[in-house]
């Protein structure tokens, strides 16, 4: 596996990469996994980590968050500062290990890049999985470059119809591309009574709006606070760690006593926010790809408001959410209808642990396996 992005690096990204190492070695795979030390947050893992059929390594590398200030640049600027030192290391690492190595996965554009010429000198099968969608302009240079490096693979699987569809426009052939659907821990992310959720939390008797993602723009944080601003009587809780919004987040909770914001919260304890909340929102300014909050979200029984953007309609229904323009007064509208209707409320989180069940479980993982 050949990725920026690992664990202890915080993100739905990551949290899939976790699950699959693990779902893979546990499953009779043996997996090196080359990644760099985390660059968006200010914590460090082991450099060679060996667990039982797992080795990651991880290379230090420069620029604190600058990939998150990068990303408002052309793709460019993120692919200079992130490819060329992997790939070193990696060719490196190839040279030493190539006969234990059957398959190269890769995630995302700038390891594909990589894995796109280890395929060619070291003659092994090379595939890539999709971690967001591109917005590819055709005949553009980044599209043009991008369709000799996914061509050139073995198989793209692809996170989404969506993002099937813009690699297909590129002119990646449709018989290399595959689709797959994410999946949750569910025994981990599972409903628990809600009284008793919010107690654990200190949130007795609070209607509570849950966000979780990453304090940048185009992820809706601000537009949280705007609404909050409007409506009192509601308790906005919003869970960051990492992205040049943090000091307003916390500035904003300081002002208004119906925020929270929780600066950085355990993987392995988000189950209890999901729980405690009566409603989670995913505000994506953006096209957002199958962002994993909301899997976690229906898996733990709590409906969604959720953007018109990206893969979030094709991931939610009306069965399980209410879907609007990412604006402050329709999500505005979208909590208060919810607030001031609690049998509408109940049947979207009823529907919400059955909707994810059929969806989101660990069968999901035969797509990639296949594909191996």
């Amino acid at each position: 596996m050949i990725t920026p992005f690992c664990p202890p690096s915080v993100g739905g990204a990551e949290t899939h990469l976790q699950d699959l190492y693990d779902f893979l070695r546990y499953n009779g795979y043996f997996v090196y996994c080359l990644t760099y030390q985390p660059i968006t947050i200010n914590i460090k893992g082991s450099a060679i980590e060996r667990r039982e059929n797992i080795e990651i390594r991880r290379y230090p590398w420069i620029g604190h968050n600058l990939f998150l200030k990068l990303e408002k640049y052309p793709p460019i600027f993120n692919f200079l500062y992130l490819t060329p030192y992997l790939f070193v290391r990696s060719f490196i690492f190839m040279c030493f290990n190539c006969r234990k190595i059957d398959t190269l996965h890769c995630f995302g554009l700038n390891a594909a890049f990589i894995a796109r010429v280890l395929k060619s000198v070291f003659r092994k099968k090379a595939l890539m999985s999709t971690q967001a969608l591109y917005n590819f302009k055709p005949a553009t240079a980044f599209a043009r470059v991008s369709k000799w490096v996914l061509s050139g693979l073995d198989k793209v699987i692809a996170e989404s119809v969506e993002s099937r569809d813009e690699i297909m426009k590129i002119g990646v052939p449709k018989d290399k591309i595959t689709v797959f659907s994410h999946w949750v821990d569910q025994e981990r992310f599972q409903p628990l009574p809600k009284d008793e959720s919010k107690k654990s939390l200190g949130w007795e008797n609070k209607f509570a709006v849950l966000f979780v993602g990453r304090a940048i723009p185009v992820k809706g944080s601000r537009l949280i606070v705007e609404v909050a601003k409007e409506i009192r009587d509601v308790n906005f809780v919003i869970i960051s760690d990492a992205g040049p919004e943090i000091e307003y987040l916390r500035d904003s909770a300081k002002k208004n006593s119906n925020i929270t914001f929780i600066e950085g919260v355990e993987y392995k304890d988000l189950w209890r926010y999901y729980n405690a909340a009566d409603v989670f929102v995913i505000p994506s300014q953006y096209e957002e790809g199958v962002a994993r909050v909301m899997l976690e979200s229906l898996s733990c029984g709590t409906a969604i408001i959720g953007s018109r953007r990206g893969s979030i309609p094709s991931v939610l229904n009306d069965s399980v959410s209410i879907l609007v323009e990412p604006e402050a007064r329709e999500i505005k509208e979208a909590v208060e209808y919810l607030h001031s209707n609690p049998q509408k409320l109940r049947e979207l989180s009823n529907n919400a642990r059955s909707y994810a069940l059929e969806r989101f479980g660990t069968k999901n993982t035969e797509v990639i396996t296949d594909n191996y």
